[in-house]
């Protein structure tokens, strides 16, 4: 098919090809519009802290010598893919939930979004920390008294094995505080700039921090040490649209073997040396968690999608806020408790982190958000009743 066109003059030019107009991918939608999508994701969760589980577990007593040699092995890196599982899921849904309210309002109602941040997850953090404080008062536990404050305020590294593990909760909610900002003054397109920034910045920001300070023990969990994993899924929610109509992403995302090659390739990098690892390794086994995030979201029903969608997984995701809490009081390797012994320690922590989930984390949540919208209701009421016309002197006033 052509087109003929006509100059200003009226004379007839030569016709020129119409272009086609660019097609998604035929498997594209909206992740955020189907529940089986969603499903998926949540099922992404369980995958997470399954990682995170094995590795914990791996170092107390009892558990199988030959499956702690694979969860430990330091170029598997099994909790550190587990935590980077979460944060790219977290960058993706956030941002996506962010940017559907940009588009809608034009703005991003920053203090809305950090109430329902709070409301989502100090109620449960509230009653471990409490439980915490309480072993700590009776001797179980012995760390200093700052760091039950810094893990309800998010205010970095804790140190404590106990209370160690909230610095990931930290990295994520100082990132959305700048993030948010970043979405409201710059929009999309500030908001590509710095999340590609940090994809670049923070790896090379990695190898001059393990140069100038080679002894430092856990790089990975410093705060600033991990935001492009999470920039990386802010990055996929905010340019989804237009890689649906990429053939190079959509072949990725089709490989089969494009995930495992990523992963490898971030393993082979940390073979050749250990700043070649901290470089390449995370940014590598995090893109290979993007192309398998955006082939889950797309075939739900194929392969391991299929196998996440499932009723259990999209439960232990549902709950693996708090599982990730709880598992830490009993996954301690350093503790000669008999709950702290395989498999005991890991029976014992999916059970708490399941009651926990049943009985204060869904509870909680719910009983915050009747009472806030019970305090709003009769306000809402007073303001309608102050807009109603006086009656007519002489007259009384219709019950």
């Amino acid at each position: 098919m052509s087109s003929a066109s006509v100059s200003p003059t009226g004379e007839a030019l030569l016709p020129t090809p119409a272009r086609k107009p660019a097609r998604p991918f035929p498997s594209y939608a909206p992740a955020t519009r189907s529940p089986k999508r969603l499903q998926a994701v949540d099922g992404l969760r369980a995958v997470a802290i399954s990682f995170v589980f094995l590795n914990h577990a791996s170092g107390t007593t009892a558990f199988p010598g030959w499956l702690a040699l694979i969860s430990r092995d330091p170029y598997l890196g099994v909790a550190g893919t587990g935590v980077k599982f979460f944060f790219v899921i977290s960058g993706f849904l956030i941002t996506s939930i962010l940017l559907r309210e940009l588009d809608r309002s034009g703005t991003i109602d920053r203090m809305a979004f950090l109430r329902r941040r709070a409301r989502r997850l100090l109620p449960t953090l509230a009653v471990f920390v409490a439980v915490v404080a309480l072993l700590r008062w009776v001797g179980v536990y012995a760390f200093p008294a700052w760091g039950l404050i810094g893990a309800l305020t998010f205010s970095g590294r804790l140190g404590s094995w106990e209370i160690g593990h909230l610095w990931s909760m930290a990295v994520q909610e100082q990132f959305y505080l700048v993030w948010t900002a970043i979405l409201v003054l710059g929009g999309r397109r500030l908001a590509s700039i710095g999340a590609l920034t940090m994809v670049i910045a923070v790896p090379l920001a990695r190898v001059v921090h393990v140069t100038l300070q080679p002894d430092v023990p856990s790089l990975y969990l410093t705060n600033g040490a991990s935001i492009d994993t999470i920039a990386l899924g802010c990055l996929l929610a905010l340019h989804r649209d237009r890689l649906a109509t990429s053939r190079w992403f959509s072949a990725a995302v089709e490989l089969r073997y494009t995930i495992p090659l990523l992963y490898l390739l971030g393993s082979a990098a940390a073979l050749v040396g250990y700043r070649p690892g901290i470089l390449l390794r995370a940014p590598l086994v995090a893109a290979a968690i993007v192309v398998l995030l955006e082939r889950c979201i797309r075939h739900p029903e194929r392969g391991l999608a299929k196998v996440v969608s499932s009723r259990g997984a999209v439960y232990i995701g549902s709950a693996s806020y708090s599982l990730y809490l709880w598992q830490q009081l009993f996954l301690n390797p350093g503790s000669t408790s008999p709950m702290a012994a395989f498999p005991v320690n890991a029976i014992a922590a999916v059970g708490v982190g399941l009651l926990s989930w049943h009985f204060i984390e869904r509870p909680l949540s719910t009983g915050v958000n009747a009472w806030l919208a019970r305090l709003r209701t009769p306000r809402a009421v007073d303001r309608s009743a102050d807009a109603l016309p006086a009656p007519p002197l002489g007259r009384p006033a219709a019950a």
